[in-house]
């Protein structure tokens, strides 16, 4: 259920593999709908789609090229940078992309490979057999025309605000603390252009890059957390603005995201000089979320549970859709065996949860806790106190400071900043006077001589 990129790796797996496939899609066309994305993984879309780089919008795509990301300390007065080298290339396996292309275009490989399309259908509900041996199981669908489909296994893939997930009581509901909103803005310019203003050099797979160091990346809390980037997608002519904004703190900040927006476009007013606005989109997503995973289970006989349809998305830097298509290829495979042993018991479906905590996906989750740092404050004290070292050290610098003179008097601007960061009021305590006792010495030492 669901033709994004979790549900087409299920279906055409599941289809490769020889199973009878529906693919069930709310939209007229995969991608038609609001959803998040500009990137998609190259290693594990040739895995899944062993044609994936001979796909038309792979012709001279866009990949992303080295990152520096700007945490601004106040809005837009100081900001701090961390980033890669240019030229280094890291980011040449996620390449800049149109979902509503290539959700299309996975789902076409999906159909192509055996399984059978059914679009313009949402999906209300399950069907759930209470009286099956070893407990309720889920044994069917029901559409929005009232059509009850039955089958052996459902992948939910069908997002974040995922129906089959409420309705069968795995997910009773997502927490705001949860959900982060995005505004994405579609720009159309000249390709040549487009490259005039991105393009720099060729990426090491010999594709056109969108340089990541060169352009606005930025995010903050000033007072919500938020982040914004732009990126150019040379083959479609398009520059996709996108801005961020964690759900709680917008709601309780009373914060516009369009007026973050109309500053983040202002920022990148260089590359959007002439460009004529053609979408908006705005949508709900898992990231930066302070929860985690919150499913009751991922799984119950004869249903599992995929991408976000199940909160599942790397906490930390958000990327989800490798994340879905690696556990709609699990569950491709988990059935293909369920069918060889004519084997369909909650202990085979059991293996989905088993396997997927115990592998990258469940290892990730336990970052999220380090979320916490950038919802309370905790990060941005980080950030003010690396930015005060930096101002101190260059200011004594054009007054002729020794180094000797520099480093104390850099480390004292920091400290107050750091001391934020200590989480129990004992160590802080302890911490502040330590930083005391240590500043007559911090003097005494920028005294010394060799």
């Amino acid at each position: 259920v669901g033709a994004g990129p979790g549900g087409s790796a299920a279906a055409k797996l599941g289809a490769a593999l020889g199973r009878d496939v529906l693919l069930v899609e709310r939209a007229e066309v995969p991608g038609q709908k609001n959803m998040s994305g500009a990137v998609l993984f190259t290693p594990i879309c040739t895995e899944i789609f062993p044609n994936f780089m001979s796909a038309p919008f792979m012709k001279n795509a866009t990949t992303l090229a080295q990152l520096a990301v700007r945490y601004t300390c106040d809005n837009d007065e100081h900001e701090v940078t961390v980033g890669v080298s240019p030229g280094s290339d890291c980011m040449t396996g996620m390449p800049v992309i149109s979902r509503p292309v290539t959700d299309k275009w996975m789902a076409e490989q999906a159909v192509a490979a055996g399984a059978e399309p059914l679009y313009s259908t949402r999906v209300d509900d399950v069907i759930i057999d209470k009286t099956a041996e070893g407990g309720p199981r889920v044994i069917g669908i029901v559409t929005d025309k009232g059509e009850r489909i039955y089958g052996h296994a459902v992948a939910d893939c069908s997002g974040v605000d995922s129906i089959i997930a409420k309705k069968s009581g795995l997910v009773p509901h997502h927490h705001w603390k949860k959900e982060m909103i995005a505004l994405k803005l579609n720009y159309k310019l000249d390709k040549d252009e487009i490259w005039k203003r991105f393009g720099f050099w060729w990426g090491k797979d010999g594709r056109p890059s969108c340089d990541w160091g060169f352009t606005p990346v930025i995010y903050g809390m000033e007072p919500e957390y938020w982040s914004g980037h732009i990126a150019a997608n040379y083959h479609e002519g398009i520059m996709e603005v996108t801005v961020y904004q964690c759900l709680q703190e917008a709601v309780e900040s009373r914060t516009n995201i369009w007026q973050r927006m109309d500053w983040f476009t202002q920022t990148c007013a260089m590359f959007l000089d002439g460009a004529e606005l053609v979408r908006a989109n705005l949508h709900p997503l898992n990231c930066f979320d302070l929860v985690g995973y919150e499913a009751l289970s991922s799984y119950m006989p004869g249903l599992v549970l995929v991408g976000d349809a199940g909160s599942f998305a790397n906490p930390v830097e958000s990327w989800g859709a490798n994340v879905a298509q690696w556990q709609g290829r699990m569950f491709a495979q988990l059935v293909a065996g369920m069918k060889k042993d004519n084997d369909w018991s909650a202990e085979r479906f059991a293996e989905y949860e088993e396997k997927w905590k115990n592998d990258w996906v469940g290892d990730d989750l336990h970052l999220v806790p380090l979320n916490n740092m950038f919802r309370n404050g905790k990060f941005d004290a980080v950030m003010k106190g690396i930015d005060a070292l930096v101002v101190r050290a260059v200011a004594g610098k054009i007054d002729c400071e020794s180094y000797s003179q520099l480093i104390p008097a850099g480390i004292g601007k920091m400290a107050p900043y750091l001391l934020d960061i200590i989480p129990m009021p004992p160590l802080r305590d302890a911490a502040k006077n330590a930083f005391k006792k240590a500043s007559p010495l911090l003097e005494l030492a920028a005294k010394l001589k060799d």
